[in-house]
């Protein structure tokens, strides 16, 4: 280090005495620090808070209003609050019929209300919700608005009733005008079990063999001297009845009493986010089947009639549920369904925001005019429901492929397609034709001449695969094969398109006479092995098709299921899938030998013309996933989804060893994680080696998806507590749908930043003259959208450059900058992006210009 003893001569005067004290500048180079950003996990949302739609005949006559949101499912009037349950199904023995769950429904009457109270809604949200229930339009109904609050004028004398969401629970108020006579409010509560007032003064229901929480009421009367806030309890007045008691109240004074509907540990009803997609501008997807848009099955108001609006049976309504990059308003909620029931299993966005659905229904489902099987020649199947926590799959239902508009409030096509078993797959090619695939017993798909299999070749009794192609309108299947061998099973589980619109499908079989071509193995080697298959454009031949697994004879005699897969520009395969044969699975020369686990992700790269394994590894971890032999198939980490990054890297999502626990810390190996604990998980893959450059686990997971830059979205079921506490919680992104404390199980959506986002910040050299220009350069990798560079020195801005889609670099002049020592950084923010990606720290001396 030397010292800044040589002055220029107009500036030796003002800096003498820093001569002898401070270092002036340094002539050892200190190097620029770019450090690759850190993922960053944030919870877009979390159990959605409740909003009302005004009841335009999507629910029964007596509703007014509903809040339809999980957990909570409020049907509203002036003089009574319907809470529809769905009751905790814990029978199905081996062997056993499963059991319907029937939905528990608890009305709170408010005995004496005004029925026709005049109501007001307040606050109207961006949100709009559509029906497309039953098989005629005129009983369809769209672009539902919704609110806020909903106000009961003058629900008792004096008295309004007002309905809001806050905190993420569903709360009321009376509203109480100065005079009113408090003794007019009584609640009666039907339906339950029992009731009871605990310790803490709040009103416990039973229903269903859940518990609902009717908070203890909070009184406030802000003109009192003595404070706002007055003692109120529930009274029991008789069999389940209860009346308001306020402490010190003024009866010349308005009055606010303000009971919380808290749902706690009860599961509003059935729903379940079996699939979600994201499209080019950001905005997400979620899709399923929910029991929600039915009204109870008995009359609330007065718990003895039966409803005529939905039936006995609680059959499952397909949805699509649209949010905004940042998880700050719901776009659209869209309902499909018939008295047969609909499940979507697969949803894919084009482009232009057209939604497209796949899935199974019973009869019923709306369709429209001039596509390949209407509704009325559709033959009769056997109705879906919700049993046991999930949706079952009827056997022998009707595949049906959807599109929906960008609004969302109306339909491009609606269609069934065949009568199937299973519909697992949907990808739409750039003419916008949808393809689906799945498995099916059934002799009924619409082949065409010419395809690999015109036929069925399995037994009767077996799983064949199929794959089938619609036209952009839905009018025509183009052609439809099965796919399949004698002698067994094979079900198809994941389809992707190549860019000349080859369908490539994996998924397991235990036929040992799968049709092969170009086989990288020939021969089936376990109980089950994955396959991989990639057909011609026109499914009349296959480019190549070959088994995938292994053997081990020790335990589940070598199970291997491919379960994803994804293809690149070049016409690459990557398929995912979990093995059971880890031991003896194919693996490239120079990766382990050995699996990680009892089950393990397989990931292999599939070359595009003759089919060659190009790479095969594993990944896993060694401790939780370590399961018994026997266990089932339900256990073992499990990819859901596979894709390719605009980085070209790979990303693969899923669930983790114990998908039916939400907290699990298991031996996963983590790089760079956004979370230690959790049952799903998240790998992004070099695309050549398939070395993890990034792995995290994340609770609850259930399936993942991910914008066109890379950032991952995971989505599933989470157990409130794990947000509650300090060493799991995760930050929530700021303005997002929910911030609340959730009780109970709740559904959320997560994003991660893009895990291979980098910014690197340099400059020519390492020093520079004080007083003179020099530039600070940002590079960007794995950055795609638009957006600015921020130039920072210390937390001061010195500037601020735009920089295009897709460009990867940006400079910034820096003017005046005094002698010393000084530190700067950058940080590339976007909307998609706003906490900002920042780069490391760049060091620089200016030194003292030299004397002439």
């Amino acid at each position: 280090m030397r010292y800044g003893i040589r002055l220029c001569c107009a500036w030796h005067a003002a800096l003498q005495l820093a001569i002898v004290l401070t270092p002036l500048c340094f002539s050892v180079p200190i190097a620029a620090k770019s450090t690759a950003a850190a993922p960053e996990a944030v919870l877009l949302t979390h159990s959605i808070n409740p909003s009302f739609e005004p009841n335009q005949g999507q629910f029964h006559a007596a509703v007014k209003y509903a809040a339809n949101r999980h957990p909570y499912q409020a049907y509203l009037r002036s003089d009574a609050i319907a809470l529809s349950l769905f009751r905790a199904n814990h029978g199905d023995a081996p062997g056993q019929a499963k059991e319907r769950a029937a939905p528990a429904t608890v009305a709170i009457q408010l005995v004496g209300a005004n029925p026709e109270a005049h109501v007001i809604a307040e606050q109207q949200t961006p949100e709009r919700s559509n029906y497309f229930f039953g098989a005629k339009p005129e009983g369809w109904i769209t672009d539902v608005p919704h609110f806020a609050a909903v106000t009961f004028v003058e629900a008792y004398p004096g008295i309004d009733l007002r309905h809001y969401a806050k905190n993420g629970k569903l709360e009321y108020d009376f509203v109480a005008k100065a005079g009113a006579n408090l003794k007019a409010i009584r609640l009666r509560v039907v339906g339950a079990e029992r009731t009871e007032i605990d310790a803490a003064g709040d009103l416990l229901i039973h229903a269903g063999g859940q518990v609902l929480k009717h908070r203890r009421p909070l009184a406030m009367q802000e003109a009192r001297k003595s404070g706002a806030i007055l003692g109120a309890r529930y009274e029991k007045t008789g069999a389940d009845e209860f009346q308001l008691a306020i402490d010190g109240y003024d009866a010349s004074q308005p009055l606010i009493i303000d009971p919380i509907i808290d749902f706690g540990t009860v599961y509003g009803g059935g729903v379940a986010a079996l699939t979600g997609a994201v499209d080019a501008r950001g905005d997400v997807y979620l899709s399923g089947a929910t029991t929600w848009p039915g009204f109870p099955t008995v009359n609330p108001f007065d718990g003895s009639h039966p409803d005529e609006h939905i039936g006995a049976l609680p059959v499952p309504v397909a949805f699509v549920t649209k949010i905004d990059p940042l998880g700050q308003h719901v776009r659209y909620s869209t309902f499909i369904g018939g008295e047969g029931g609909a499940v979507v299993r697969a949803i894919r966005v084009d482009d232009d925001g057209n939604v497209y659905l796949a899935g199974q229904a019973g009869n019923g489902l709306p369709t429209t005019p001039g596509v390949f099987l209407g509704g009325d020649a559709a033959p009769p199947v056997p109705a879906i429901y919700f049993s046991y926590g999930s949706f079952d799959r009827a056997d022998q239902s009707l595949a049906f492929v959807l599109k929906l508009q960008p609004s969302g409030s109306a339909l491009g096509y609606s269609t069934y397609v065949a009568q199937v078993d299973q519909v697992n797959a949907l990808a739409i090619d750039a003419a916008g034709a949808a393809h689906i695939a799945g498995a099916t017993k059934t002799a009924s798909l619409p082949t065409s001449a010419g395809t690999l299999q015109a036929a069925r070749v399995a037994e009767v009794g077996k799983f064949s695969g199929y794959l089938a192609k619609l036209n952009a309108s839905g009018s025509e299947v183009q052609y439809g094969t099965y796919f399949g061998g004698a002698g067994g099973d094979t079900v198809v589980s994941a389809l992707a398109l190549g860019a000349d619109g080859s369908a490539h499908l994996t998924g397991y079989t235990t036929s040992t006479a799968l049709p092969l071509e170009q086989a990288f193995q020939s021969a089936k080697r376990g109980g089950e092995d994955a396959f991989v298959a990639k057909f011609t454009p026109d499914a009349h031949a296959l480019v190549y098709s070959s088994y995938l697994g292994g053997s081990d004879t020790n335990c589940m005699n070598g199970a291997d299921f491919g379960t994803a897969i994804a293809v690149d520009d070049d016409g690459y395969a990557y398929v995912a899938g979990r093995t059971y044969s880890a031991l003896y699975f194919p693996v490239s020369s120079g990766t382990r030998g050995s699996p990680y686990g009892f089950v393990d992700v397989f990931v292999s790269k599939v070359a595009p013309l003759d089919g060659a394994l190009v790479r095969s590894v594993l990944l896993g971890g060694n401790d939780a996933d370590s399961v018994s032999c026997g266990a089932g198939l339900g256990t073992g980490e499990r990819p859901t989804a596979i894709w390719l990054n605009a980085d070209k890297t790979v990303t693969v999502a899923g669930l983790g060893a114990t998908p039916n626990i939400e907290i699990v810390q298991f031996a996963f190996p983590l790089a760079n994680p956004v979370a230690t604990n959790g049952s799903g998980f998240a790998i992004t893959l070099n695309p050549t080696s398939l070395v993890p450059v990034f792995s995290t686990v994340f609770p609850g997971t259930t399936g993942a998806a991910a914008n066109r830059f890379g950032d991952i979205y995971l989505f599933g079921a989470i157990n409130g507590g794990f947000l509650r506490k300090p060493e799991t919680a995760l930050p929530i992104f700021p303005g997002a749908l929910s911030i609340a404390d959730p009780g109970g199980k709740v559904a959320y959506l997560a994003r991660i930043l893009r895990p291979t986002a980098h910014l690197t910040l340099s400059t020519e050299s390492d020093t520079a003259t004080a007083g003179q220009a020099f530039d600070l350069k940002a590079d960007l990798a794995g950055i795609y959208e638009a957006g600015e560079i921020e130039f920072l020195e210390g937390d001061a801005v010195l500037g601020r450059t735009p920089i295009a889609e897709g460009a990867t670099s940006a400079s910034f002049r820096v003017t005046g900058a005094a002698l010393g020592f000084h530190r700067y950084t950058a940080r590339f923010v976007s909307p998609l992006l706003p906490h900002g990606l920042r780069s490391g720290t760049r060091y620089l001396t200016l030194v003292a210009p030299e004397c002439d």
